[in-house]
């Protein structure tokens, strides 16, 4: 598995784990460790072969998002 995104909030990697469900990539949410200021960091991961596919999801996901 390869991590595709990380956020500080849980809702932004809860989001975004239902959208690549949606597209039929199954997605992992996981809490990583802290960053810098000592802030959980939430981290979204799938497998290996939808990477890819993923990265795109993740893309338009980050442009409408931003």
């Amino acid at each position: 598995m390869k991590r595709i995104f990380s956020a500080e909030t849980v809702v932004s990697c809860d989001l975004l784990c239902s959208l690549l469900e949606t597209e039929g990539i199954p997605a992992m949410l996981r809490t990583g460790g802290a960053d810098s200021n000592d802030r959980p960091r939430h981290e979204v991961w799938v497998y290996d072969e939808d990477y890819e596919a993923a990265a795109a999801i993740v893309a338009a996901f980050q442009r409408d998002d931003g």
